[in-house]
């Protein structure tokens, strides 16, 4: 059983997760960023990153049928929010940046 009370101010926030934890932490703090006003810039690309996120846990397999289908109906509502746009495909990586035309 874990232990629920709050960590201390002064605690890290450096944490050891499973993928689906990570995942689920990650898509949060992505609708928390939203959620706060983040710049019209880097809006699209979060929402997009959030409905990837949904799909990824839509599909994962340790998960609950139950939670799969909260995940699931939660993507289809942010893809409304993205103007009806499809899911991102899996693997199909959303760039913050033009990649540069050469290393160096």
């Amino acid at each position: 059983m874990r232990d629920h009370t709050p960590a201390p101010e002064s605690a890290t926030t450096e944490f050891l997760l499973s993928h689906v934890e990570a995942v689920l932490a990650g898509t949060l703090a992505l609708m928390t960023a939203l959620a706060q006003g983040c710049c019209d810039q880097h809006r699209r690309a979060l929402r997009q990153k959030v409905i990837c996120n949904l799909t990824e846990l839509e599909q994962h397999a340790q998960l609950s049928r139950q939670f799969r289908a909260v995940a699931s109906h939660l993507q289809q509502q942010w893809c409304a929010l993205d103007g009806g746009s499809a899911a991102p495909a899996p693997g199909d990586p959303i760039l913050w940046h033009t990649p540069p035309q050469a290393m160096q």
